[in-house]
């Protein structure tokens, strides 16, 4: 984004909140994804997106596309800050 959101448009985790074993389901996932990359076992999520629904229990997976109008990408990572913005963090690219 080129311009953070306003603050009222990005609730705090206090305010919208998450289940407290929600990042415990969400750490075993990346745990299990990194291994999957470095043993070279399985198809990884590499270029998907994996949501999880778990007031339903269903997991999907988006493909990601390339945006070309994106200026934050990896070709440009060195130039990626990430900044605090009123106790948001939103990527920034550096010129």
């Amino acid at each position: 984004m080129p311009e953070p959101p306003p603050a009222e448009l990005a609730p705090s985790c206090a305010e919208a909140g998450v289940l407290g074993v929600l990042p415990g389901i969400v750490g075993s996932i990346q745990a299990l994804e990194t291994i999957k990359v470095l043993l070279g076992l399985g198809e990884g999520l590499v270029g998907r997106i994996l949501a999880v629904d778990t007031t339903e229990m269903e997991f999907r997976t988006f493909k990601l596309r390339v945006d070309p109008n994106n200026v934050v990408t990896y070709a440009n990572r060195d130039r990626i800050e990430v900044r605090d913005l009123d106790g948001l963090c939103a990527p920034w690219l550096s010129h």
